[in-house]
Protein backbone atom coordinates (compact mmCIF):
# COMPACT_ATOMS: atom_id res chain seq x y z
CA UNK A 1 0.00 0.00 0.00
CA UNK A 2 2.94 2.11 0.98
CA UNK A 3 4.44 1.73 -2.41
CA UNK A 4 0.73 2.16 -4.29
CA UNK A 5 0.75 5.86 -2.82
CA UNK A 6 4.50 6.50 -3.48
CA UNK A 7 3.65 5.64 -7.58
CA UNK A 8 0.62 8.23 -7.55
CA UNK A 9 2.29 11.27 -5.74
CA UNK A 10 -1.47 13.24 -5.73
CA UNK A 11 -2.37 10.24 -3.85
CA UNK A 12 0.51 11.00 -1.14
CA UNK A 13 -0.62 14.54 -0.65
CA UNK A 14 -3.59 13.42 0.53
CA UNK A 15 -2.36 10.20 2.38
CA UNK A 16 1.06 10.36 4.18
CA UNK A 17 1.75 8.39 7.61
CA UNK A 18 5.33 7.92 8.32
CA UNK A 19 5.16 5.27 11.13
CA UNK A 20 3.97 2.67 8.77
CA UNK A 21 6.54 4.08 6.06
CA UNK A 22 9.41 3.42 8.56
CA UNK A 23 7.80 0.46 9.55
CA UNK A 24 7.97 -0.92 5.98
CA UNK A 25 11.55 0.69 5.25
CA UNK A 26 12.75 -1.26 8.21
CA UNK A 27 11.06 -4.93 6.48
CA UNK A 28 12.12 -4.50 3.12
CA UNK A 29 15.98 -3.85 4.29
CA UNK A 30 16.25 -5.96 7.37
CA UNK A 31 14.03 -8.63 6.76
CA UNK A 32 10.07 -9.68 8.16
CA UNK A 33 9.87 -8.31 11.89
CA UNK A 34 13.92 -7.84 12.32
CA UNK A 35 14.29 -4.30 13.09
CA UNK A 36 18.10 -2.23 14.22
CA UNK A 37 16.20 0.32 16.35
CA UNK A 38 15.74 -0.39 19.70
CA UNK A 39 11.89 -0.99 19.74
CA UNK A 40 9.60 -2.56 16.96
CA UNK A 41 5.82 -1.39 17.19
CA UNK A 42 4.45 -3.11 19.23
CA UNK A 43 0.51 -4.01 18.79
CA UNK A 44 -0.01 -5.69 22.12
CA UNK A 45 -1.04 -8.65 20.22
CA UNK A 46 1.64 -12.02 21.92
CA UNK A 47 0.43 -14.52 18.51
CA UNK A 48 2.33 -11.11 15.93
CA UNK A 49 5.90 -11.75 15.67
CA UNK A 50 6.35 -8.05 15.37
CA UNK A 51 7.19 -7.47 18.85
CA UNK A 52 10.17 -9.34 17.91
CA UNK A 53 12.29 -6.42 20.01
CA UNK A 54 9.25 -4.91 21.72
CA UNK A 55 9.00 -3.38 25.25
CA UNK A 56 10.82 -5.58 27.87
CA UNK A 57 8.37 -7.01 30.11
CA UNK A 58 11.18 -7.37 32.62
CA UNK A 59 12.58 -3.65 32.62
CA UNK A 60 9.21 -1.41 32.24
CA UNK A 61 10.31 1.62 29.86
CA UNK A 62 12.82 -0.42 28.24
CA UNK A 63 13.37 -2.62 25.41
CA UNK A 64 14.25 -6.20 24.67
CA UNK A 65 17.51 -6.67 23.60
CA UNK A 66 18.66 -7.19 20.02
CA UNK A 67 19.75 -10.39 19.33
CA UNK A 68 17.52 -12.36 22.24
CA UNK A 69 13.65 -11.53 21.07
CA UNK A 70 11.50 -14.37 19.85
CA UNK A 71 12.63 -14.81 16.46
CA UNK A 72 16.31 -13.74 16.17
CA UNK A 73 17.40 -15.58 13.38
CA UNK A 74 14.49 -13.85 10.67
CA UNK A 75 17.89 -11.66 9.50
CA UNK A 76 19.76 -11.62 6.28
CA UNK A 77 18.91 -14.76 3.72
CA UNK A 78 15.91 -15.65 6.06
CA UNK A 79 14.40 -12.22 5.89
CA UNK A 80 10.63 -12.63 4.71
CA UNK A 81 11.52 -16.70 4.38
CA UNK A 82 13.89 -16.26 1.70
CA UNK A 83 11.55 -15.74 -1.09
CA UNK A 84 10.61 -12.45 -2.00
CA UNK A 85 13.18 -10.12 -0.62
CA UNK A 86 15.46 -9.26 -3.65
CA UNK A 87 12.41 -8.68 -5.89
CA UNK A 88 10.35 -6.26 -3.09
CA UNK A 89 13.92 -4.43 -2.49
CA UNK A 90 14.19 -3.91 -6.06
CA UNK A 91 10.55 -2.65 -6.41
CA UNK A 92 10.79 -0.40 -3.19
CA UNK A 93 14.45 0.99 -4.22
CA UNK A 94 12.64 2.27 -7.83
CA UNK A 95 9.97 3.61 -6.60
CA UNK A 96 9.90 4.83 -3.05
CA UNK A 97 10.25 8.71 -2.74
CA UNK A 98 11.34 8.92 0.81
CA UNK A 99 11.47 12.28 2.71
CA UNK A 100 15.07 14.03 1.79
CA UNK A 101 15.30 14.13 5.54
CA UNK A 102 14.56 10.79 6.70
CA UNK A 103 17.15 10.32 9.07
CA UNK A 104 18.98 6.93 9.46
CA UNK A 105 18.97 4.68 12.48
CA UNK A 106 21.00 2.58 14.76
CA UNK A 107 21.53 0.53 17.12
CA UNK A 108 24.18 -0.99 19.45
CA UNK A 109 24.21 -4.52 19.48
CA UNK A 110 27.23 -5.36 20.77
CA UNK A 111 28.20 -5.59 23.90
CA UNK A 112 25.40 -5.94 25.77
CA UNK A 113 24.10 -3.03 28.53
CA UNK A 114 26.18 -3.60 31.68
CA UNK A 115 28.39 -6.24 30.47
CA UNK A 116 32.70 -5.88 32.16
CA UNK A 117 34.73 -5.60 29.80
CA UNK A 118 38.80 -5.42 29.56
CA UNK A 119 41.70 -5.49 26.84
CA UNK A 120 40.14 -4.86 23.54
CA UNK A 121 36.92 -5.48 23.01
CA UNK A 122 34.43 -4.65 20.24
CA UNK A 123 31.91 -2.77 19.47
CA UNK A 124 29.05 -3.40 16.75
CA UNK A 125 26.07 -1.88 15.79
CA UNK A 126 23.50 -2.54 13.18
CA UNK A 127 22.73 0.45 10.90
CA UNK A 128 21.16 1.47 7.62
CA UNK A 129 19.62 4.35 6.10
CA UNK A 130 16.81 4.72 2.85
CA UNK A 131 19.25 7.09 1.04
CA UNK A 132 22.36 5.10 1.82
CA UNK A 133 24.51 4.85 4.63
CA UNK A 134 27.97 7.12 4.74
CA UNK A 135 29.80 6.35 7.94
CA UNK A 136 29.19 4.66 11.53
CA UNK A 137 30.98 7.60 14.47
CA UNK A 138 31.46 5.97 17.47
CA UNK A 139 31.08 7.81 20.72
CA UNK A 140 32.59 7.32 24.47
CA UNK A 141 30.77 9.25 27.09
CA UNK A 142 29.36 11.62 24.07
CA UNK A 143 33.05 12.05 22.39
CA UNK A 144 33.79 10.54 19.20
CA UNK A 145 36.74 7.66 19.72
CA UNK A 146 38.40 6.25 16.37
CA UNK A 147 37.69 7.02 12.72
CA UNK A 148 34.07 6.70 11.28
CA UNK A 149 33.48 3.58 10.14
CA UNK A 150 31.95 3.55 6.37
CA UNK A 151 31.70 0.25 5.88
CA UNK A 152 29.97 -2.93 7.66
CA UNK A 153 32.27 -6.25 8.79
CA UNK A 154 33.39 -7.83 5.50
CA UNK A 155 34.37 -11.13 7.07
CA UNK A 156 31.00 -11.58 8.89
CA UNK A 157 30.61 -14.71 9.67
CA UNK A 158 26.60 -15.20 9.89
CA UNK A 159 23.41 -15.25 8.30
CA UNK A 160 22.51 -11.90 10.21
CA UNK A 161 23.02 -8.20 8.41
CA UNK A 162 26.82 -7.24 8.83
CA UNK A 163 27.22 -4.59 11.88
CA UNK A 164 29.34 -2.24 11.87
CA UNK A 165 32.54 -2.51 14.33
CA UNK A 166 34.89 -0.42 15.99
CA UNK A 167 37.52 -2.12 17.84
CA UNK A 168 38.00 -0.57 21.32
CA UNK A 169 40.96 -0.84 22.89
CA UNK A 170 40.06 -0.44 26.73
CA UNK A 171 43.07 -0.54 27.92
CA UNK A 172 44.41 3.49 27.69
CA UNK A 173 41.20 4.23 28.80
CA UNK A 174 41.02 4.67 33.02
CA UNK A 175 38.74 1.78 34.99
CA UNK A 176 35.12 3.30 35.12
CA UNK A 177 31.52 3.06 33.69
CA UNK A 178 31.08 4.62 29.70
CA UNK A 179 28.07 5.50 27.96
CA UNK A 180 29.00 4.17 24.76
CA UNK A 181 26.65 5.69 21.44
CA UNK A 182 26.75 5.33 17.28
CA UNK A 183 25.81 8.49 15.47
CA UNK A 184 24.86 6.82 11.86
CA UNK A 185 25.13 9.29 9.11
CA UNK A 186 23.54 9.00 5.63
CA UNK A 187 24.30 10.23 2.26
CA UNK A 188 22.41 13.59 2.15
CA UNK A 189 24.21 14.71 5.68
CA UNK A 190 21.21 12.80 7.91
CA UNK A 191 22.40 11.56 11.40
CA UNK A 192 20.63 9.52 14.01
CA UNK A 193 21.95 8.76 17.34
CA UNK A 194 21.72 5.68 19.03
CA UNK A 195 20.41 4.75 22.47
CA UNK A 196 23.39 4.11 24.76
CA UNK A 197 24.75 1.34 26.13
CA UNK A 198 26.91 1.31 29.40
CA UNK A 199 29.91 -0.87 29.86
CA UNK A 200 32.19 -0.88 32.62
CA UNK A 201 36.22 -0.71 32.07
CA UNK A 202 38.29 -2.94 34.80
CA UNK A 203 41.62 -3.34 33.17
CA UNK A 204 43.30 -3.30 36.74
CA UNK A 205 45.45 -6.27 38.73
CA UNK A 206 42.81 -9.29 39.56
CA UNK A 207 43.19 -9.24 43.38
CA UNK A 208 42.41 -12.26 44.96
CA UNK A 209 38.75 -12.94 46.78
CA UNK A 210 39.19 -12.47 50.67
CA UNK A 211 38.15 -15.98 52.86
CA UNK A 212 36.56 -15.59 56.07
CA UNK A 213 38.30 -17.82 58.44
CA UNK A 214 36.12 -20.90 59.63
CA UNK A 215 39.02 -22.03 61.77
CA UNK A 216 39.06 -26.09 63.08
CA UNK A 217 36.09 -27.71 63.07
CA UNK A 218 34.59 -31.26 64.37
CA UNK A 219 32.28 -34.02 64.65
CA UNK A 220 31.79 -37.29 65.93
CA UNK A 221 31.97 -40.11 64.00
CA UNK A 222 29.11 -40.68 61.64
CA UNK A 223 27.63 -37.51 61.97
CA UNK A 224 27.51 -34.65 59.60
CA UNK A 225 29.68 -31.61 59.54
CA UNK A 226 28.31 -28.65 58.94
CA UNK A 227 30.31 -25.84 57.49
CA UNK A 228 29.28 -21.95 56.27
CA UNK A 229 31.73 -20.24 54.44
CA UNK A 230 31.37 -16.29 53.31
CA UNK A 231 33.63 -14.91 51.14
CA UNK A 232 33.87 -11.21 49.09
CA UNK A 233 36.05 -10.10 45.93
CA UNK A 234 37.32 -6.66 46.19
CA UNK A 235 36.59 -6.18 42.52
CA UNK A 236 33.42 -7.29 42.32
CA UNK A 237 33.73 -10.45 40.55
CA UNK A 238 30.88 -13.17 40.88
CA UNK A 239 32.35 -15.71 42.83
CA UNK A 240 32.29 -19.53 42.66
CA UNK A 241 32.72 -22.27 45.78
CA UNK A 242 34.25 -25.47 45.76
CA UNK A 243 35.99 -27.64 48.28
CA UNK A 244 38.04 -30.55 48.52
CA UNK A 245 39.77 -32.68 51.30
CA UNK A 246 38.28 -35.26 53.29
Amino acid sequence: MVLVFNLFPAMKEVWYHPPLETYVQRWVYHGTWTLPDPCAPYDGNPANRGITYGPDPNNPGDCIKNGVGRFPLLHGTYRDGGAQSAYVKKLWDSYYTPDPETPPHAAIIFPLDGTRVHSSVPLEVSAYAVHGMISVQFLLNGDPVGSPVTGPVSDYASDRTPPYRYDWNTSTWPDGTYAVQARATDQRGNSFLSAPVELIVHNGTNRLPVLTPIGNKSTPEGRMLQLQINATDPDGTPLEYSATGE
